[in-house]
C-alpha cells in the first residue's frame, strides 16, 4: 500500500460523515470546463439524479482492498502517465497517482459537483494532476492529441452503458504504450458488461486479458497479437466474485 494510504482513507471516512450533504449525476451533455491544482473548479453543468456523501464513499468509489490493487498495478508497472475515467470523488486517483513511478496523472468526471468534490480530495495527496469536467468522448478529443508519451496505465470507471466500454477502449488503443495496463471497473456489473469484457478478451494488440474478479485487467502489446486469457480465480474453478455479484442483485419473490 501506498505511504499516503492511510490519509486517503481518512479523507474517504471523513467524506463519508457529512451524510446530509449530497452530489449530483453526471447527464451526458452536461460538459464544463477543466478543473485544475490551482482552481476553485466552479461549473454547474446539469445533473440528473443526487447521491449521498455516504453512499459516494462506499458504495460509487472502489474499497480499500481494491484501491490497493491499483496502486499495486500502477506501482509495478511502473506507469508513468496514468489516465483515469471516472473520477467520483477522487479517491481511485489519490491511490493511482501514489504510485512512485507516476509523473502526469490526468482524470476526467462529467459531474462539476463530484469534481469539485474530487479536485479537494486530490490536492491533500497528490502534487501534480489535471482533473478535466466533461464527457469522456469531450475530454478524449482534448486529451489524447497531447500524449506525445503515451499512455502507460488507463483505468476506466464511468458507464454502464453497453459497448461503451468497447468504444472506449479503441479510442485509447492508438496511445498505448507497449507493456501498459488497461483495467476495467465493474466487469460484472451486468450481463451487458460481462458480455464485453468477454469481447475485450479477444482485442487484436492485447497480450492478456485477465479476469481479476471486480476488475478486468488487459496488458498491451500492439500490432496483431492476440491475447491470452486467464482468470485469477481459474484453480478454484469458480469466479466467487461473480457469484457474490449475481447473489447481491438476487431476491426472493
Amino acid at each position: 500500500m501506498p505511504e499516503s494510504s492511510s490519509g486517503i482513507e481518512a479523507l474517504r471516512a471523513k467524506m463519508a460523515e457529512r451524510s446530509g450533504d449530497s452530489v449530483g449525476v453526471f447527464r451526458e451533455g452536461g460538459d464544463g470546463p477543466s478543473v485544475g491544482a490551482g482552481s476553485a473548479g466552479q461549473s454547474s453543468g446539469p445533473a440528473q439524479g443526487r447521491r449521498s456523501l455516504t453512499e459516494v464513499a462506499h458504495v460509487t468509489s472502489v474499497s480499500p482492498l481494491w484501491e490497493t490493487f491499483l496502486y499495486l498495478c500502477a506501482k509495478e508497472a511502473g506507469s508513468k502517465t496514468i489516465l483515469e475515467l471516472g473520477t467520483a470523488a477522487g479517491i481511485s486517483g489519490c491511490y493511482l497517482a501514489s504510485a512512485p513511478s507516476c509523473r502526469r496523472f490526468i482524470t476526467v468526471e462529467g459531474s462539476p459537483e463530484r469534481a469539485r468534490l474530487a479536485q479537494a480530495h486530490l490536492r491533500q495527496v497528490v502534487g501534480c494532476f489535471e482533473l478535466i469536467t466533461a464527457s469522456f468522448d469531450a475530454a478524449l478529443d482534448r486529451i489524447l492529441p497531447g500524449l506525445r508519451d503515451g499512455i502507460d496505465l488507463a483505468f476506466i470507471d464511468g458507464s454502464k452503458k453497453k459497448g461503451e466500454n468497447l468504444r472506449l477502449f479503441d479510442r485509447l488503443s492508438a496511445r498505448l504504450n507497449p507493456g501498459s495496463v488497461i483495467i476495467f471497473d465493474d466487469i460484472h456489473w451486468s450481463t451487458d458488461l460481462w458480455n464485453d469484457w468477454n469481447v475485450l478478451g479477444r482485442r487484436a494488440g492485447l497480450t492478456h486479458a485477465i479476469g481479476a474478479g471486480r476488475f478486468g485487467l488487459c496488458l498491451w502489446g500492439g500490432g496483431g497479437v492476440r491475447p491470452r486469457t486467464d482468470t485469477l480465480y481459474g484453480i478454484a474453478g469458480l469466479d466467487l466474485y461473480g457469484v457474490k455479484q449475481r447473489l447481491s442483485r438476487w431476491r426472493p419473490g
